[in-house]
């Protein structure tokens, strides 16, 4: 009897152990998948916050990026009300931006800026307040990168190589033309027209190499080093005849989102497209299909495209351009999501260019960044909303 019972005591004993560990089995099973669970939501959150704040030229799949990711990765945020914020401060001559007083004509400086696919990405050129882009030998383009405030630019460039039509618009700004050469008719007239010239062959401590790209795209100049160069100088104002410009348009008065203007230049990689983000009121730049990202990680946006046709020819071996700034011709003008059809004038060489609409009136452009996109008639397709 005393043998019956001790093995059901030890039966009991045995199940009771069973059943513990199983008990303990699932404790670490349902332990584990919640710790997976967890790490995964940690890695997936890791993953797709790199990939959503990750300033890498990936082709797009659709050229409308959403409000979100505009307002994070090209520094659209919502701005206040003017009567708010602006009404202690004085529209600045060149972008029409409120600014403190004794800001509103700083000196402006007009960089050369590289577009070869081996310049790119570009620095400093998202931070510009006004931008010329056009063509110069063998179809690709050039950058002219005004500032007005130098402040917190680490990097500019690459810095190139001058052309006359270049050297004539920052002569109508009376702007310190940064440059690194030059084309032999862009070199006689920065002297006969006494721009405001500084040559990296003659200031080299002013600039550097990066020796992590090829020369000649590896040429680069900062903002610290160019106000060092003018504030000794004492290059403090402006001289030059400012554009008008206005408030922003309310949203109810802007145009269609998503809206393109596309810019057919010749060669695919430097062919251009400007995408209308209503909320922000802006247009985001995309160059050779992807988004148009400076190095620092910035989106190339601005309030105004200016399309300037030009006539222009070859007149020499390397394929240079003899480009007619000066005279008049057709514009596109493009602000608030919607484009007009105007006309530009330009007397001569030290004037400042004008745009005008179809009834002959100035035109208003939005505070803000404008480009000047200077474009060949026949040659260069241009296409933009109706």
């Amino acid at each position: 009897m005393d043998t019956k019972k001790s093995d059901a005591d030890k039966q009991s004993l045995y199940e009771k152990m069973v059943k513990k560990k199983i008990h303990l089995y699932v404790f670490v099973v349902v332990s584990l998948f919640v710790l997976s669970f967890f790490l995964g939501l940690v890695v997936y959150n890791i993953v797709a916050r790199q990939s959503f704040f990750s300033p890498v030229n990936k082709k797009e799949t659709g050229l409308a990026p959403s409000r979100e990711l505009l307002s994070l990765s090209v520094g659209l945020a919502e701005k206040a009300p003017e009567s708010e914020s602006n009404s202690d401060k004085t529209r600045r001559l060149l972008d029409g931006v409120y600014v403190e007083s004794g800001q509103e004509n700083n000196f402006p400086v007009a960089v050369m800026i590289d577009n070869n696919i081996y310049a790119r990405p570009h620095s400093g050129l998202a931070r510009a307040d006004l931008v010329y882009e056009a063509e110069v030998e063998g179809s690709a383009t050039r950058y002219m990168a005004v500032f007005a405030d130098l402040n917190d630019l680490e990097e500019i460039g690459p810095v190139r190589s001058a052309r006359p039509y270049f050297v004539n618009w920052a002569l109508e700004l009376s702007a310190l033309y940064v440059h690194v050469g030059g084309s032999p008719e862009a070199l006689v007239n920065i002297k006969r027209d006494k721009v405001y010239d500084f040559n990296e062959f003659y200031n080299g401590d002013y600039f550097w190499r990066d020796w992590d790209r090829s020369a000649p795209h590896n040429v680069y100049s900062s903002g610290e080093n160019l106000k060092k160069y003018t504030d000794a100088r004492s290059f403090t104002k402006g001289d030059f005849s400012a554009w008008q410009f206005k408030d922003e348009a309310e949203e109810g008065d802007r145009g269609e989102n998503s809206r393109e203007i596309s810019i057919g230049f010749l060669i695919k990689g430097y062919a251009v497209k400007w995408v209308y983000d209503r909320a922000s009121n802006s247009y985001i730049r995309y160059l050779g299909g992807v988004a148009h990202i400076d190095k620092s990680g910035e989106g190339v946006t601005a309030k105004n495209i200016i399309i300037q046709y030009a006539e222009a020819e070859v007149i020499d071996r390397e394929l240079r351009l003899d480009m007619e700034e000066t005279g008049s011709g057709q514009a596109i003008l493009c602000r608030d999501g919607f484009c007009r059809k105007g006309s530009w004038q330009k007397k001569d060489a030290p004037e400042r260019t004008r745009f005008y609409d179809e009834g002959g009136d100035e035109t208003v452009l939005n505070a803000g960044v404008t480009w000047v996109e200077v474009v060949r008639p026949g040659i260069v397709e241009v296409v933009v909303p109706e």
